[in-house]
């Protein structure tokens, strides 16, 4: 009786284990996704930012050309 409650024991902690490295992987696969999403989304952030920037000084540009304009 002890050695089959040894042998479950020993089965359980080997499919613990695998399932542990199995995981792991997952994880491991998961958090590059992510991270590699999160990079993309700085990108992606950092250059509409630049636009957003852009726009306000063409803004402004337009504004004041349209104000000599109309000071004619």
């Amino acid at each position: 009786m002890e050695k089959n409650l040894l042998e479950k024991i020993n089965q359980v902690s080997l499919a613990v284990a695998r399932i542990e490295v199995e995981h792991g992987e997952k994880l491991d696969i998961l958090l590059d996704v992510v991270t590699g999403h999160t990079e993309k989304f700085n990108s992606v952030n950092k250059r509409v930012e630049k636009c957003e920037k852009r726009l306000d000084n063409h803004d402004d540009k337009i504004y004041a050309l349209n104000s000599a304009v109309r000071a004619y």
